[in-house]
């Protein structure tokens, strides 16, 4: 490897070293947030996390035909259990 290649990768290297600490300190901020949240309101952590997610990702109509293919699924299922008892 010729010494200027070394270089560019010692350089891209370490912005993407840059990277990562600012992701790390984006999910501390998240973390702590939810938290803040969670604490305040009363509202679960997790549920809060979900919905930071469905925010930013723009998808409530794609979670929510998500969940009533799970819900439907579970009430087939059960039903059928129901059934045979």
């Amino acid at each position: 490897m010729i010494e200027q290649d070394a270089k560019d990768i010692q350089k891209v290297m370490g912005e993407i070293s840059d990277a990562f600490t600012r992701i790390a300190a984006q999910r501390e901020f998240i973390k702590e947030a939810i938290a803040a949240l969670s604490e305040k309101y009363m509202i679960e952590k997790k549920t809060l996390n979900k919905v930071a997610k469905i925010v930013h990702k723009q998808n409530i109509a794609e979670i929510s035909a998500e969940n009533t293919n799970v819900e439907e699924l579970y009430e087939d299922i059960t039903i059928a259990n129901r059934d045979r008892i």
